[in-house]
């Protein structure tokens, strides 16, 4: 099955579920999921997490909602510097990836080859750890590549998806000589969209607009965001206001579309520590009971970690699917 190249490389670089790719784990991480429960529907499965003595998995066990039980061993290798260099994820007929990794000389991975069934994925990172190229292949003949330049800040300038020898996309960052980002233009094959962006003195966007007429002017007020007035062709169409706690941590978010009445669009609480405890998103339903109904809702635990997710149905608001997720924290 042919892949779609730009969500698929969007999707490769920002995934990081240990499920999906175990990748090695990094000095600062202090927590190990253990568990996470989906319920879906009428079903419910769970998954449970362990882990080697160097914190990098070591088994999946799948409880699924049949009363199925589906086990992956993770048979991981290290060098003498305690790096993980291979790890093979099998049960005791199939082998379904074999990962191996290579380092530079303060530490950081230089490539990740992963090798699954019918498909092959090599990435390759510089010594910033950032990831410069891409090269995914399969046994259907499809070849995609992404090539991603930084500049000297790490910021991205230029980054290009090419599909069985066709450029798919091109992105072109420019920055300023205070190396925030002014314009960023994606060429397609048969279209170009240009985004340009402008900040105050204080580093702070204050309009963001592209060629199709489309504009959102920033508005603070003792340094917070409190408005985003959005525009096409110069006509107004909606705002959204941020409110905040005494803290200044952003308490709710409103939407209007005649700058009288506001919905809610998002709330956030958050732990003592003032990491992000919990975030809903909701939509207002326009028509003749004019509803407001929430769409997703997010938990996390004071470390950071998202712990419960619920996402509802958008036409009555009852559960569509719950994921719970539990860690362990040094």
């Amino acid at each position: 099955m042919k892949l779609p190249h730009f969500l698929l490389f969007l999707g490769l670089i920002l995934s990081c579920k240990p499920s999906e790719n175990p990748e090695p784990i990094s000095e600062d991480k202090l927590c190990l999921i253990l568990s996470e429960e989906r319920l879906v529907g009428n079903g419910k499965g769970l998954i449970k997490y362990e882990y080697d003595k160097l914190n990098n998995i070591s088994k999946l066990t799948f409880l699924n909602a049949n009363g199925s039980v589906n086990i992956r061993n993770y048979e991981n290798t290290y060098n003498s510097k305690s790096q993980l260099v291979k790890f093979v994820v099998k049960n005791e007929s199939t082998i379904f990836e074999t990962s191996t990794f290579e380092y530079h000389l303060n530490g950081k991975i230089s490539k990740h080859t992963k090798v699954t069934p019918g498909s092959q994925t090599i990435y390759e990172f510089d010594e910033k750890g950032n990831q410069i190229s891409l090269v995914f292949s399969d046994s259907f003949s499809t070849l995609s590549k992404l090539f991603t330049t930084y500049n000297e800040k790490g910021q991205v300038i230029k980054s290009e998806s090419i599909e069985n020898g066709i450029v798919k996309i091109l992105i072109i960052n420019l920055y300023n000589s205070k190396n925030l980002l002014i314009e960023t233009t994606a060429k397609h094959p048969d279209s170009q969209i240009i985004n340009k962006y402008e900040y105050n003195d204080s580093g702070q966007i204050i309009k963001y607009s592209n060629q199709d007429g489309y504009s959102t002017d920033y508005i603070y007020e003792n340094g917070r965001l409190v408005f985003e007035k959005n525009f096409k062709n110069g006509k107004f169409t909606y705002i959204i206001k941020s409110t905040y706690y005494e803290n200044k941590l952003l308490k709710n978010k409103t939407i209007s579309y005649n700058s009288l009445v506001y919905n809610l669009l998002e709330e956030f609480t958050y732990h003592d520590n003032q990491k992000l405890k919990s975030n809903i998103k909701y939509q207002f339903s326009l028509g003749p009971n004019n509803t407001l109904l929430k769409m997703l809702e997010y938990e996390y635990d004071e470390y950071g970690n998202e712990t419960r997710v619920v996402g509802y149905n958008d036409s009555n608001g009852t559960v569509n699917y719950e994921f719970k997720k539990t860690y362990r924290c040094n």
